[in-house]
């Protein structure tokens, strides 16, 4: 009785986590990074920024002109891009904590950092 019990209120739960962010979106990956329970937008674009120095000036202009080129080009750009900018984030204090079920939406699912997330949240 006690496992059903349980299995039932992890589905509820996870229902409700999705269910709140119907209205509002799912929130981006720059409010999982945490120090001290807060997230900044001004040090993810500087890491964000830093990341781009390894990107090739094709690769640069394809994020630039996003429209005019198909999803798959600009993934594979975007999880090259993706360590760097973990890793910085990193260095600078901050942590990877994402909501429960953050990882698990369908955007977010193969990305680098949840494939990577027990490295960056210690």
């Amino acid at each position: 009785m006690r496992h059903i019990i349980f299995i039932f209120s992890a589905f509820l739960l996870l229902g409700c986590i999705e269910v709140r962010h119907v209205g509002l979106g799912v929130p981006g990956e720059v409010e999982q990074w945490k120090k001290n329970n807060e997230y900044s937008f001004p040090i993810f674009n500087k890491c964000s920024e830093r990341a781009n120095e390894v990107l090739t000036s094709k690769e640069l202009s394809i994020l630039k002109n996003y429209n005019k080129y198909p999803y798959s080009q600009r993934e594979y750009i975007l999880q090259k891009k993706s360590p760097y900018v973990a890793n910085c984030m990193y260095e600078k204090g901050y942590r990877f904590k994402p909501e429960l079920g953050w990882c698990y939406y369908s955007n977010n699912r193969n990305t680098y950092i949840c494939r990577h997330k027990n490295k960056y949240s210690r």
